[in-house]
């Protein structure tokens, strides 16, 4: 069987519309100074398997519906099990008209953190529609997990 691999968001900001669907989107809206911001979630599969890779390619299918049907300002974060040079990666932010922030200078590691972290790659992304800046992205200590948290500060 496929395990669950749901996504959890938090926030200060009051949340609204909260939906978990079939296809393990976590998707839910806040209001920050009249402005109504859709925040997406989602912990896609790994391809470690071609069961698994083809459920990945669906999900992402289904994904870039949902971006193509939410408003003008997208926060898309999770594990999307993809590096950011990924084809898939950036094809994705090709086909849905989102963005990121990439540093070759300065190259964050978010998984697995039981090598050093400049031998690891980042796989925990925020995306985010064009009227979003990120003003810094980095990582936390991993509280147990292989994964690295990724912190990252957006404008608006």
């Amino acid at each position: 069987p496929l395990h669950i691999l749901d996504s959890v968001i938090l926030s200060k900001y009051p949340l609204t519309n909260i939906k978990v669907d079939d296809n393990h989107i976590v998707t839910a809206n806040l209001i920050l100074n009249e402005t109504e911001i859709s925040i997406v979630g989602i912990h896609l599969y790994p391809g470690t398997t071609k069961k698994y890779f083809n459920y990945a390619l669906q999900q992402i299918n289904y994904l870039k519906t949902v971006v193509s049907n939410t408003n003008k300002n997208l926060i898309l974060l999770g594990d999307l099990n993809m590096s950011f040079t990924s084809k898939r990666f950036t094809n994705f932010l090709e086909e849905t008209n989102l963005y990121t922030y990439i540093s070759y200078n300065n190259i964050i590691s978010t998984w697995p953190t039981y090598v050093p972290s400049f031998l690891g790659i980042q796989i925990e992304h925020v995306i985010f529609s064009n009227n979003f800046k990120m003003i810094d992205k980095s990582t936390a200590n991993s509280c147990g997990s292989d994964h690295r948290p990724l912190i990252v500060e957006l404008s608006y």
